[in-house]
């Protein structure tokens, strides 16, 4: 009877022996199917979705939205499906009032130097102080003849957007606006003065501390959206 009981024993110690053992393998074949899967994502998936959970984090610059919008638009289909908060990245892309003040600058100064001299305009750089009755916005830019003469300056703005709508309106500061006309009744009779440009950059000059770095791309790819600026569409 002993032999008998030791013998079951027995069989009952390999037979939960076999269990465990096959409980691991099952578990470590599990493993091994998740470890691979992880792995088996591409790296360029792995390269976007890390540039988007990092834009997330900080608002990301209009440049780094373009760069994440290509690697998206350059991924198939089934790719795409597998990126995650992309059109939250999207919705960053939407101008805000201090984008429309920048493109708003730029518009009026080529307005002014390429159809009153006829000549050819690149933008620099645009930098901008926002303030709460008005940005301050400075243009770096060239100009060339039709010689290949290049000039370089730099032209000052002060100007307030506003949203209605969808429908960005523009409005100047009314202390530049107030140099400004002066300026021009100087200048047509005869005179030369130049004080909106000078209350303008004093103003810029005097924050240039709290100064901010527009995008030239964004301003570029929408420089010909209508702005109302008084009862005129620019």
């Amino acid at each position: 009877m002993k032999k008998i009981n030791f013998i079951i024993s027995c069989i009952l110690v390999f037979a939960l022996s076999g269990c465990a053992s096959t409980n691991s393998t099952g578990n470590n074949t599990q493993n091994a199917i998740t470890t691979n899967t992880e792995n088996q994502v591409p790296e360029n998936i792995k390269s976007l979705q890390h540039k988007i959970d990092k834009a997330m984090e900080v608002t990301p610059s209009y440049d780094e939205i373009i760069e994440i919008e290509k690697l998206y638009n350059d991924l198939l289909k089934s790719e795409q499906e597998k990126i995650k908060d992309y059109d939250k990245i999207l919705n960053m892309k939407k101008l805000d009032e201090n984008d429309v003040e920048c493109i708003f600058t730029v518009k009026r100064l080529k307005s002014s130097l390429t159809e009153k001299k006829g000549k050819t305009l690149d933008i620099l750089s645009v930098y901008y102080y926002p303030d709460r009755s008005s940005t301050t916005v400075k243009v770096d830019y060239s100009i060339q003849d039709d010689y290949g003469r290049t000039e370089k300056d730099s032209y000052y703005y002060m100007v307030k957007a506003t949203e209605e709508d969808g429908n960005w309106s523009c409005e100047e500061d009314p202390f530049f606006e107030l140099d400004r006309l002066k300026d021009m009744k100087a200048i047509l009779s005869g005179g030369d003065t130049n004080s909106a440009q000078d209350y303008a950059k004093e103003t810029f000059e005097r924050h240039r501390e709290e100064v901010k770095t527009a995008s030239i791309v964004q301003i570029m790819e929408n420089i010909d959206i209508k702005i109302n600026w008084g009862k005129a569409v620019i």
